[in-house]
């Protein structure tokens, strides 16, 4: 149709869905409170944090193809114990890696793995609340 009115009740009914989605996300933020303590146990020593560790063995020396290798190796170790990446003793690690040293169970904490993310956009605390403070200050 010339006037495009066939494509208006699509476009509508799309605005409509968003703005209702939006509404009740809304609403859901106002209520939602996170358990910090909870959160922390969780992901200490999750598989979550195999990315940090092979940073880990980037920043010694080893190409993160290897790291990321090495790491699938780990994570199917410790699945195959049933065990969390923190619960695994330094010869486990050692066993696949010399380059793993004891300062590898720092790696294995959320609070580590948030600071060590320095790139904008990325969940480290700082970059977080200015993200926040920009939010803020452009559209109240």
């Amino acid at each position: 149709n010339r006037d495009l009115q066939e494509d208006k009740e699509g476009m509508f009914d799309s605005f409509f869905t968003l703005f209702d989605s939006v509404n009740l996300m809304s609403e859901m933020v106002k209520s939602f409170r996170v358990n910090k303590e909870r959160f922390i146990k969780e992901i200490d020593g999750s598989f979550m944090l195999a990315t940090d560790l092979a940073d880990y063995l980037v920043k010694k020396g080893i190409s993160f193809r290897e790291a990321h290798n090495i790491l699938g190796k780990i994570v199917k170790f410790a699945t195959d114990e049933n065990k969390k990446l923190n619960e695994l003793k330094l010869t486990d690690y050692k066993n696949f890696s010399d380059e793993f040293e004891e300062d590898v169970y720092k790696y294995l904490s959320a609070e580590t793995c948030l600071q060590n993310k320095k790139t904008f956009g990325s969940p480290n605390p700082q970059m977080v609340e200015d993200s926040i403070k920009n939010w803020i200050d452009n559209f109240g």
